[in-house]
This record gives structure tokens, C-alpha cells and sequence, in this order.
């Protein structure tokens, strides 16, 4: 990782976004809390590096492994289309976006054998998320303007 989360916490404190959004270390977190929960100066970490992304996402930034840019657009795709994270079609979107169609064909096998990934098992409720969507960008659009 290029940057620790006390350097992230630190650029950001001193309104460098410049490192931060070009840092390998915002595509790396995957959530597991552990630096929001160990910080001495109780920060949520896990928070700023999400809100990282986003702004880098947004600012056309691209990440260092293009792989973890897709996974992220796909993810971000997901969300709008289902309100919550569906596994299959996740995965779908996000083979189509990096172009790597077969690296994990048997992984994916064995998943649909133990009845991991579902197809007919798709979260409802996209919609109330759509909407909420809609609603923070047309805030966004305010505040912009």
C-alpha cells in the first residue's frame, strides 16, 4: 500500500486531495473496519477511504489496477439497478466491464453447484433506491450551481 491511513488522514487534514486520490491504498480497503476501529483518534477511516473513492471515481481519476475500477463502477451499477448488492448479476457486470470473461469460470462453476450464486434470486427495492439517488444528485446539482 503506498499511503498508511494516518498519511490518508493526514493529506486530507491539510486539504491534499491530490495524494489521496491518486493513492493505490483508497482501491485496496475492503471494508473490514479494522483501521476505523483500532484509531486512536476514533476517525472512521473505513468512511473517508469510501468517500475517497467516490470523489476519485468522479474526478476521473482511474485506479492503478483497472480491475478494481470495474469491480467498483459494477458495484456502484448494481446498487442502482437492485437497491443492494446481488451477487450474480455483480459479477456479470463486472466481467463485462474489465473484459475478462473466463479468469474465474471454474470458481464460478463450483459457486453455482453449492448454490452460492442464485439466478433467480434477485434483491427488490431498486427503486426506492433510484430515487434516493436521484434526489442526491439533483442536491448535488444545487449546491454546484
Amino acid at each position: 500500500m503506498d499511503l498508511t491511513p494516518a498519511q490518508i488522514v493526514h493529506y486530507l487534514r491539510l486539504s491534499q486531495l491530490e495524494p489521496v486520490l491518486r493513492s493505490e491504498a483508497i482501491w485496496a480497503c475492503v471494508h473490514c473496519e479494522t483501521c476505523s476501529t483500532r484509531c486512536p483518534q476514533e476517525v472512521d477511516v473505513s468512511k473517508l477511504l469510501g468517500a475517497a473513492r467516490v470523489a476519485a471515481y468522479r474526478a476521473g481519476y482511474v485506479a492503478p489496477n483497472q480491475a478494481v475500477a470495474a469491480y467498483f463502477a459494477s458495484f456502484l451499477e448494481n446498487l442502482y439497478l437492485y437497491g443492494r448488492s446481488a451477487e450474480l448479476p455483480l459479477t456479470i457486470i463486472c466481467k463485462l466491464k474489465s473484459e475478462d470473461y473466463f479468469r474465474d469460470f471454474d470458481l464460478g462453476l463450483r459457486l453455482i453447484a453449492r448454490g452460492r450464486l442464485n439466478f433467480l434470486s434477485l434483491p427488490k427495492g431498486g427503486a426506492i433506491y433510484r430515487r434516493l439517488y436521484e434526489r442526491v444528485r439533483q442536491k448535488e446539482k444545487e449546491a454546484g450551481a
